[in-house]
């Protein structure tokens, strides 16, 4: 039988580290990160570049909203629109790609041909592409298509968590995010690009050539 008051404690205990652990997170959130990623979207919108973002898991669900964000949110009259591209949200597109080619070069397979010089590549992964289970080491795909974007001339930008992982070092820009809980990264990867889409749109409405 369930005691009910040790649940409800322990649900209290749980929800209240956890809050706090978000709180110190945020303090020690990178914002010279954080404003290096802004003025990179928006360089790429000043020389109407494209904007890639993938991710994997959850990531590609923030990957897809950023997308969104950016390309809608952002918008302002009269002005050019910022061009983006979610590479993780076409299941058609990726289960052929996957078929065919292997997951590993997903995202890569998407880039090849479409991604120029000054376009900018974003992607999403908690571990960075650290750590590896059943399918083998995490994230692969993301590091593939980004060392490919580099080699292109793209911009280069990493959501990440944990330690970094390879991304820390491979992108031009990487965002790690201070837990190794992956709720909290995510978290704050869901805040953080709130907070440049909001910024970006900002800065374009009060862009003056």
């Amino acid at each position: 039988m369930t005691n009910k008051k040790n649940s409800q404690i322990d649900f209290e205990s749980y929800l209240s580290n956890y809050l706090l652990e978000t709180i110190r997170v945020s303090k020690n959130i990178d914002k010279v990160a954080v404003g290096k990623i802004l003025n990179a979207i928006f360089k790429a919108w000043r020389e109407e570049k494209n904007v890639f973002l993938a991710g994997n898991g959850g990531s590609a669900t923030i990957a897809m909203h950023f997308t969104t964000d950016l390309g809608k949110g952002t918008y302002s009259d009269g002005k050019p629109r910022l061009h983006t591209f979610c590479l993780s949200e076409n299941p058609d597109l990726i289960s052929a790609l996957v078929n065919d080619n292997g997951w590993d070069n997903l995202y890569i397979d998407q880039l090849r041909g479409f991604i120029k010089k000054g376009d900018v590549f974003i992607a999403f992964s908690v571990h960075g592409g650290a750590g590896k289970d059943k399918a083998g080491m995490w994230s692969q795909n993301l590091l593939r298509a980004m060392d490919y974007a580099k080699k292109i001339g793209a911009a280069t930008v990493g959501f990440s968590g944990f330690d970094g992982g390879p991304m820390k070092d491979l992108a031009d820009i990487c965002l790690v995010v201070p837990s190794k809980n992956t709720g909290h990264v995510q978290d704050f990867h869901f805040a953080i690009m709130h907070v440049v889409s909001d910024l970006l749109g900002k800065k374009i409405a009060s862009f003056k050539k």
